[in-house]
């Protein structure tokens, strides 16, 4: 049996919070924009428009967020080598997130840059690498926690499912509804698993 630590409890506030901030952000920056269509626009499109930098900041506030969790789940988690995979995949993550808000993406019909690039890259890790992250760290919860293990795998599910949402013709309708239900997806589980690691008092 191992207590919860203080530094556990912090990270845990700090994925919550960041995580609220990031879609109040996210929510603001739709307002603003009031061209935006939240079914058939790119999330990273709002970072084109009025008060860009609103959506920067949610794309920085989901990337701390989710740092934050992986170590609170490193710090929790049974120390082998599946699950600690699994945190550097999340911090992995994390960075990419960093990267998506640091470099915009290239406006529709626009010729590529260097930032276009490199936020197309990092929008591709941070989805690959939750998916990995939540495959790889579900088996240390079966034996002791089976709803967070089943949990855990049908979420990695569905980002599998929206990741093939990529292959889609590009000029399907929906790309905006497909990324929000991915982010949304995504940010319960965080959200879930930095609750969880505070409510039990041993180890994950």
């Amino acid at each position: 049996m191992r207590k919860v630590s203080k530094l556990q409890l912090i990270l845990s506030w700090i994925a919550v919070i960041g995580m609220a901030v990031s879609f109040l952000a996210d929510a603001s920056a739709i307002v603003v924009n009031t061209d935006y269509n939240i079914l058939t626009n790119s999330v990273s499109s709002l970072a084109w428009g009025p008060m860009g930098w609103i959506q920067v900041l949610s794309f920085y506030c989901f990337g701390i967020s989710v740092a934050a969790c992986a170590y609170g789940l490193y710090l929790s988690l049974k120390h082998d080598l599946r699950p600690s995979i699994g945190v550097v995949c999340l911090m992995v993550v994390s960075i990419s997130f960093l990267f998506i808000g640091t470099f915009n993406a290239v406006p529709e019909g626009a010729p590529m840059t260097l930032s276009g690039y490199i936020h197309d890259i990092s929008s591709f890790f941070s989805a690959i690498f939750f998916i990995a992250g939540s495959f790889v760290i579900a088996p240390s919860l079966k034996d002791d926690h089976e709803t967070l293990f089943h949990y855990t795998l049908a979420t990695g599910m569905l980002s599998l499912i929206l990741l093939g949402g990529d292959r889609l013709p590009t000029d399907w309708p929906w790309i905006g509804l497909r990324e929000r239900v991915e982010g949304i997806n995504a940010a319960i589980w965080i959200v879930v698993m930095s609750i969880a690691v505070v409510r039990k008092d041993r180890t994950l």
